[in-house]
């Protein structure tokens, strides 16, 4: 919670035994992770019954800095100062209007304001090895007239109703209702474009659930939780996430019954002894 980012998303989760409700009754696993540049990178798998925002807003209680995600209306109910909204998604939604497009693609608002989106991505790859300040300078100078100009070209055609499929509209008013959130990278160079961090952690779980399909029991859905929080907390630092777990248990034998803040600060990923052994 001292983290000033924090990337958030969620996925579905089947779990047995929930009471008062059916096995088939969708659960959520959530992740929460700190940005890349963190002194802790920490990746936190947590299960909940449902999807409410409430679930969100209960495990992130004292956060008070920018929290960057998908447009989930959810994440509104989270106390915080600002909330960062992913570029990457808003994307999508103009690939997919294209496919709807059989005219010349050139002459569409779709095609011309996804051209005018790589440009800018084009431009935050480059700038990636940069440092906060940096990107901070280029973006105002590089980026921001490109995205000040796809909000004039969106806002511009939706007032024309100037596009063509239904899906081009819908990726119109997806970005014009966004721009606010869409906007804030531009003012903190330690904020990313996209919230694929998250997504990238969390494929790892959607990826794992079609071999396992469903977890037997709440108890099982977070102790689920937990590995995959230990795993890919160990690769967020750089660890073989066997050798991780092998080396916590050699340090943990005998001390559970005994644990301390300081037994566990050296078995935390990030400590350097850790990664030493585990790297």
């Amino acid at each position: 919670m001292k983290e000033a980012y924090i990337y958030c998303d969620e996925t579905t989760i089947q779990v047995k035994g929930e009471e008062g409700r059916k096995d088939t009754t969708k659960s959520y696993m959530w992740v929460y992770s700190s940005v890349r540049e963190s002194e802790h990178p920490v990746r936190l798998f947590d299960y909940t019954p449902g999807r409410g925002g409430k679930y969100a807003a209960s495990f992130l209680s004292g956060f008070t800095g920018i929290l960057i995600t998908d447009d989930y209306a959810g994440y509104n109910q989270v106390d915080h100062d600002q909330r960062a909204l992913c570029w990457a998604h808003a994307r999508r939604y103009f690939v997919d209007a294209l496919e709807g497009i059989e005219e010349e693609t050139g002459d569409s608002i779709a095609y011309r304001l996804l051209v005018q989106m790589m440009k800018i991505f084009h431009i935050e790859a480059k700038l990636q090895k940069r440092t906060k300040k940096e990107r901070e300078k280029e973006r105002v100078l590089r980026e921001r007239p490109l995205v000040e100009q796809i909000f004039v070209w969106a806002k511009t055609a939706m007032a024309r109703q100037g596009w063509k499929t239904k899906k081009e509209e819908h990726a119109l008013k997806y970005l014009i209702d966004n721009e606010e959130g869409l906007k804030v990278y531009l003012e903190d160079g330690s904020v990313p474009m996209t919230n694929s961090l998250a997504e990238r952690t969390i494929r790892s779980f959607a990826i794992g659930r079609r071999n396992w399909l469903f977890s037997g029991s709440p108890r099982g859905a977070r102790s689920c939780g937990v590995l995959y929080s230990i795993v890919e907390s160990a690769k967020a630092n750089g660890l073989v996430p066997y050798q991780y777990i092998h080396y916590v248990l050699e340090q943990l034998n005998g001390k559970l019954g005994q644990l301390t803040d300081e037994i566990l600060d050296q078995v935390m990923p990030w400590n350097g002894e850790v990664k030493e052994q585990c790297g």
